[in-house]
């Protein structure tokens, strides 16, 4: 199964523009015209098969829903155009059962309560204009009982307590207090080496294929990037990305023996670096920037990786918890950026259960993570940040050619296949 989330929240009470597209085991989300979020399937199932009928909004039964992918409730709002491999939806022609359905409300419905003055509103149909001490799409909410756009800082969520009294503000990384307006945002961490540590959930769907994308910037020679493991104390299974002496080592234990791959050359300290490692059953890759790919075999009769543990950047809360096989004796210290699993970006900021001792990463200059691709000069430039200077036939971040560009945007123009305009409330 693939899960495909959008990092950010969509403002409620307005219309958002939702594109879904699925090829084979790869998909991607578009919100609002923004940039894809992309995400793939696990396994050697490419086809979809669908044998009930379309449900849009809610679904008639949520018990084998919520086993499956985790859905336990309906859509509270307005879908106001639905297209499906290019053909819409015609909500009104269709003879289809329906269940609480509705018009989408306006302003001759007098939808605003507490007093709340209703304008008409191009965003979604209409706007409440809610007097002090009420929120909401309707003004039906108690400010001091509910989220409104005020509760909490721009670097946090806001989350509506289950009892309906109340509500908290979950702080983004770095960020700390009532409101989270404390601290400074985090999107790039540093780590100190001694007791920095970011803990994220636990990692599902890895059993057989488990792939980690990670870029990082070491400051010393030793210390550990990446670790999750089978217990939460004495773990048997693991995976640990490591500095070992200036060079990259990857080390995993399937419960008959473990496999250790190392870089050929050290890294450079001080600078960035991409590492891409794989667990596919027995079989073990590693590759360091450009350079060739390390493969191995792990001993033994296991294929599967049973890992339990949250899954740790730069370090771990205690060095108890990891097993006297992954050899580790020093955290890391340096930065890490962008960090994939199973070609699904993770969200740093957001999607942490725990932190600690972690600050932002700075650099001198945007070209010092090294974008530009294919041999291409990266400049610093007021206006975009940085430019590349391309070799012939490259453009962008000289990723692509442009006769591949072309093709690229022809190819997502003929597969889209879901465009919802929404309204949430």
């Amino acid at each position: 199964m693939a899960s495909i989330r959008d990092p950010n929240p969509v403002k409620l009470g307005e219309f958002h523009t939702v594109e879904l597209y699925r090829n084979h085991t790869l998909g991607y989300i578009i919100v609002d015209g923004g940039e894809p979020i992309n995400g793939s399937s696990q396994g050697k199932f490419q086809g979809l098969d669908l044998n009930e009928e379309l449900h849009v909004g809610g679904y008639p039964n949520y018990t084998g829903l919520a086993k499956t992918a985790g859905i336990k409730t309906g859509f509270v709002g307005c879908i106001r155009q639905l297209v499906i491999q290019g053909e819409e939806v015609i909500f009104k022609d269709l003879d289809r059962s329906s269940t609480g359905v509705t018009n989408c409300p306006t302003c001759k419905d007098h939808p605003c309560q507490n007093g709340g003055r209703c304008e008409d509103y191009e965003a979604s149909l209409y706007k409440c204009g809610c007097p002090r001490g009420f929120t909401g799409s309707n003004c039906q909410h108690h400010s001091s009982l509910h989220c409104h756009s005020e509760a909490c800082g721009p670097d946090a969520t806001c989350i509506n307590r289950q009892n309906g009294l109340g509500y908290d503000c979950r702080c983004h990384l770095g960020k700390s207090g009532n409101k989270c307006m404390d601290g400074e945002l985090v999107t790039t961490p540093l780590f100190d080496g001694e007791e920095s540590y970011i803990a994220y959930p636990p990692l599902t769907n890895v059993h057989d294929d488990l792939r980690v994308e990670l870029e990082f910037k070491p400051l010393e020679r030793d210390g550990l990037m990446f670790f999750c493991g089978g217990k939460k104390i004495q773990v048997e299974d693991f995976v640990a990305i490591s500095m070992v002496e200036g060079h990259v080592e990857f080390r995993y234990e399937l419960g008959t023996g473990q496999a250790i791959l190392v870089s050929p050359e050290p890294v450079t300290l001080g600078q960035w670096h991409t590492v891409v490692v794989e667990q596919n059953k027995k079989a073990g890759y590693l590759k360091v920037d450009q350079g060739p790919v390390e493969k191995k075999t792990s001993p033994g009769k296991s294929q599967g990786l049973n890992i339990h543990t949250p899954m740790y950047l730069g370090g771990v809360p205690h060095m108890d918890i990891l097993p006297k096989p992954a050899n580790v004796s020093e955290l890391f210290e340096g930065c890490i950026g962008e960090v994939s699993i199973n070609n699904k970006k993770v969200d740093l900021s957001y999607s942490f259960t725990e932190s600690r001792s972690v600050r932002q990463c700075v650099d001198s200059s945007p070209c010092d993570h090294r974008p530009c691709l294919h041999g291409g000069h990266c400049m610093s430039n007021v206006e975009y940040e940085y430019q590349c200077l391309c070799e012939d036939g490259f453009e962008g971040q000289c990723s692509h050619s442009k006769d591949f560009l072309t093709l690229e945007k022809t190819k997502h123009a003929s597969y889209l296949q879901v465009l919802h305009h929404i309204c949430v409330f």
